[in-house]
């Protein structure tokens, strides 16, 4: 198949739409068989595995055994390899199994990305509240060290003796290497981590404050959404050889061999050129966001400090300084008399009203809107742009 041309980048794409709408067709129909012949739960909970059987069963009765897909026939387009043969019997099947089995692989490497995210999230919301309790201590605390400093002395010394007696220099080898070790599982597990966020649950696009349920956070319910996705696209825009990550690994390409009308053969690489600029500057802005959060968790490791000598010093939701004479817990929260938040059940932090005079801490109903539109009690309309922050409101 040397003798053909490359296909276009729109016939490329044209071919995998219409393969996905047979696929889908055909999953629809097994599902309606599988609802007469299992109860709605059974199918309900293998719906998934259903699809793969679809995908697998449309492209094994046409990649695997050597025919065009309808889509490959709508648009006049034949498979074959980096060097213009025809795919072998192997490689044709490995392109089967990763049609079906690539989808629900992304999928759950989406959830995982999100779960990492918001496990992240909870450690982080988890060390502030620590801090707001040892700033809240940390007065009491200090008197209490001032006046009973010097009775600690001579039991620390004397303990330590004990303990010098007793350790040996084997001992301290090992408990070193599992420290050693221990250190270096946690940081290859925080990069495996960080490495799953980036390729499967990005931030969302420079200048956008949306973050999920409206049109800039669409895309992170999309399953194959993420930094990879989009690399490969931008490849394929500029190059135009793979469309899809499954014919990228098993080295499958297309050829055209239809005739080609008058207007000759569209490319889209300016499209591939604009979405590389997006990928560069998505980049530069997660690291810049990266950069500024371990500047911030610096600047408030420095306040607890400071809060361990005697002081504290408390943050408003502004960001602006509150004075640090007072109780922490009673500056930040406005006192623990009044009403609560009925999503985190403390009291009100930032307090904010939805449109319907609902009242809720800031973080909490923002995010709520943010996925759905509407007030977490009375389910009235609420857009996450219609909250009130109540600056000056005691409750």
């Amino acid at each position: 198949m040397s003798g053909f041309p490359a296909a276009a980048q729109p016939d490329m794409i044209r071919a995998v739409q219409k393969d996905e709408v047979y696929v889908r067709m055909l999953r629809d129909a097994m599902l309606d068989t599988a609802r007469r012949c299992f109860n709605a739960r059974t199918v309900v909970r293998h719906q998934q595995h259903v699809g793969v059987l679809a995908t697998l069963w449309y492209h094994g009765l046409t990649t695997g055994c050597g025919w065009q897909t309808l889509g490959e026939e709508y648009t006049d387009l034949f498979q074959c390899t980096s060097d213009g043969a025809f795919p072998g019997a192997a490689r044709r099947w490995l392109l089967v199994l990763l049609e079906a089995l690539t989808p629900p692989l992304m999928e759950r490497a989406r959830v995982h990305a999100r779960r990492i995210s918001t496990r992240r999230e909870r450690e982080r919301d988890e060390a502030y509240e620590r801090r707001r309790r040892e700033n809240g201590d940390a007065r009491s605390g200090g008197r209490n060290a001032s006046s009973d400093g010097g009775e600690d002395d001579a039991p620390s010394t004397m303990f330590n003796t004990v303990q010098n007696a007793f350790n040996t220099d084997a001992l301290w080898d090992a408990h070193r290497l599992r420290a050693v070790l221990g250190k270096a599982a946690a940081k290859l597990a925080r990069a495996a981590d960080d490495a799953a966020l980036a390729l499967f649950h990005p931030p969302p696009a420079v200048g956008s404050t949306d973050t999920a349920g409206t049109a800039g956070g669409a895309e992170l319910t999309d399953p194959t959404r993420g930094f990879l996705t989009r690399l490969h696209l931008a490849a394929f825009y500029a190059r135009g050889h793979h469309y899809q990550v499954t014919k990228r690994v098993a080295g499958v390409r297309y050829v055209f061999a239809g005739h080609v009308g008058p207007e000759g053969r569209p490319a889209y690489g300016l499209l591939g050129a604009f979405l590389a600029a997006r990928l560069a500057a998505t980049a530069i802005g997660a690291a810049a966001s990266a950069m500024a959060k371990k500047d911030a968790g610096g600047a408030r490791g420095d306040g607890a400090g400071v809060a361990s000598g005697g002081g504290f010093v408390v943050r408003g939701p502004d960001g602006d300084e509150i004075g640090g004479g007072g109780d922490a817990a009673a500056v930040v929260g406005g006192g623990g008399e009044g009403k609560k938040c009925a999503l985190c059940l403390s009291p009100h932090e930032a307090a904010t009203a939805t449109p319907c005079g609902h009242v809720f801490c800031w973080d909490c109903v923002a995010s709520w809107c943010a996925q759905k539109p509407e007030c977490p009690l009375c389910r009235a309309p609420s857009r996450p742009q219609q909250l009130v922050r109540l600056g000056n409101m005691a409750l």
